[in-house]
């Protein structure tokens, strides 16, 4: 069975579309890993209606990974079905945020209008998001004086996400425009896509959300924080009461927001952060991370180990990954190792062929094509990338000068993480984009 299926995927990346219908429950399986999500997804959808009753179950299935769930819901919007539509509708009213906003954006997609019986639950979620949206300023708010770059780009980011679910809830009330969808990411862009946006955001919101979305995306939200207050109606807290917020009952804080609260609570009150470890229940992997560095902190045990938050803030500062957002950095983090050098040691050989990249953490290492002398990478440097992305000979060759550490990725877990993760996909491909730009610009 397991060959069949790894047969049929092969088949499906090469032809994008699965050969038999019959494959229809293997297919569906292959949803819950996140390596074959986007082919298995593609699959079911080239199946046409036969497919639904398998998808749908996956879709309703508990008991299955929120990815495998959120994949057989874009699945169910990809048929092109009226009977598909129906069975994502029954998502729309989901406990679970991200479920609902998978049902919201399958549906966006396929610019489906609700139907006028829903009309009062979709309004409901929508002001849901909001206020999840308006939880997660007030935290930007009340944590602007920790002097914490990281937890505020986080929360930004989430702010923004929240922000665009509401909006993309509401708008399933009313036909929408073409490329809709796209544009209301430019809600805390450039100008020109925020006008964009703003129109079309405040067209398809409830008249008691608009001056909700206009003090979220305001350049000072500082100066609308009674406003905002307001909208959930909840008194002003003191940063460490946010922070316990987002670890105890925000329904909205992921597992990476998490982690950088406990984070931000070790540095300014250390046996407090003790003391909450012991009382989160089933932490996600990067809040693991900070507990198990705690643990030892606590136990006076020295680690050379990175965190995974500080290989988020390397690799923020790495041109290749600079535009991923900070929570699927994390999720880069997880798959890097690290890797520790001497001095004259080579890293990578001019000829050979490499599937690896290579980021420098701390030392430093000198280039040589065809054994002429090129010059020092900086700490922070990236090199081997392209031959993560095309795995071919090495077009130089990378010495240690002094005691060095480095991170490494390897093509099949960024291949991976493209395939699981269109956001870093994005972000990497918008970084090649501008680099070839300037490369044509100076030739």
């Amino acid at each position: 069975v397991q060959a069949a299926i790894m047969d049929a995927l092969a088949r499906i990346r090469a032809a994008g579309k699965a050969p038999d219908a019959s494959l229809a429950p293997l297919l569906a399986e292959r949803l819950g890993d996140a390596r074959d999500r986007r082919a298995a997804t593609l699959a079911l959808t080239s199946m046409g209606a036969k497919a639904i009753p398998t998808i749908a179950r996956v879709a309703g299935d508990r008991e299955a990974t929120l990815g495998a769930r959120a994949a057989a819901i874009r699945a169910l919007g990809g048929l092109d079905e009226a009977d598909a539509y129906d069975q994502i509708f029954r998502h729309v009213e989901s406990r679970n945020l991200d479920i609902r906003a998978a049902a919201h954006l399958a549906l966006w997609r396929a610019g489906i209008v609700a139907p006028s019986d829903l009309a009062a639950d979709v309004v409901d979620g929508a002001r849901d998001m909001m206020r999840n949206a308006v939880e997660a300023s007030l935290d930007v708010i009340a944590l602007g004086g920790l002097d914490d770059p990281l937890l505020e780009s986080s929360l930004n980011q989430r702010i923004e996400m929240l922000t665009t679910r509401a909006i993309r809830a509401a708008g399933l009330l009313k036909p929408r425009p073409p490329g809709g969808r796209a544009r209301l990411g430019g809600l805390f862009g450039n100008q020109r896509d925020r006008r964009y946006a703003l129109s079309l955001a405040d067209d398809l919101l409830p008249k008691d959300l608009k001056p909700v979305l206009a003090a979220l995306t305001s350049a000072d939200r500082k100066a609308e924080e009674a406003k905002l207050t307001a909208f959930i109606s909840q008194p002003q807290r003191e940063a460490e009461d946010w922070l316990g917020h987002i670890l105890s009952d925000a329904r909205w804080a992921t597992d990476w927001i998490q982690s950088l609260a406990l984070n931000a609570v070790a540095r300014l009150a250390p046996e407090e952060s003790y003391n909450l470890t012991d009382r989160l229940k089933s932490p996600g992997p990067a809040l693991s991370n900070v507990i198990e560095t705690l643990d030892a902190a606590r136990r006076g045990e020295q680690t050379m180990a990175l965190s995974t938050i500080e290989k988020v803030l390397i690799l923020k500062n790495a041109d290749l990954f600079h535009l991923v957002p900070d929570e699927d950095l994390a999720e880069i983090a997880s798959h890097m190792d690290s890797l520790y050098l001497d001095p004259d040691e080579v890293v990578i050989r001019q000829g050979d062929v490499g599937d690896e990249l290579y980021i420098l953490v701390s030392g430093g290492v000198r280039v040589e094509i065809d054994g002429a002398d090129r010059g020092a990478m900086p700490e922070g440097a990236v090199f081997g990338d392209l031959a993560a992305l095309d795995p071919e000979p090495r077009a130089a060759t990378i010495i240690t000068t002094e005691p060095s550490h480095a991170l490494v990725l390897s093509n099949e877990h960024l291949m991976g993480l493209f395939e699981s993760n269109v956001e870093i996909a994005a972000g990497v491909i918008s970084t090649l984009v501008r680099r070839l730009r300037n490369a044509e610009g100076m030739s």
